[in-house]
């Protein structure tokens, strides 16, 4: 039986995009960086969880004032509020 990573694939995929021009679009969420400063855990399962202190502050920062009401068509690369979508080309 023979393996191959997921970066095999991508790297594969990245040279046939670059062959023929094509475009990507790189999809990232942004947080304020002083929401980032203080942290707490939280035990789940005697696994111990790093969050930030202020994690309703992120939540409301990174899905909108609304973020507790849960959204049937929520896409969270067009819908989010911090999300920053750019267009590149491979080069």
């Amino acid at each position: 039986m023979c393996y191959y990573s997921l970066n095999f694939f991508q790297n594969i995929l990245v040279k046939l995009l670059k062959k023929f021009g094509k475009y990507y679009l790189a999809v990232a969420y942004t947080t304020q960086a002083n929401l980032l400063i203080e942290f707490d855990y939280l035990e789940i399962s005697d696994v111990k969880i790093r969050i930030p202190s202020k994690y309703e502050s992120v939540l409301e920062y990174v899905y909108g004032s609304d973020w507790k009401v849960p959204k049937k068509d929520y896409s969270w690369d067009t819908n989010c509020p911090s999300s920053i979508i750019s267009k590149s080309k491979f080069r």
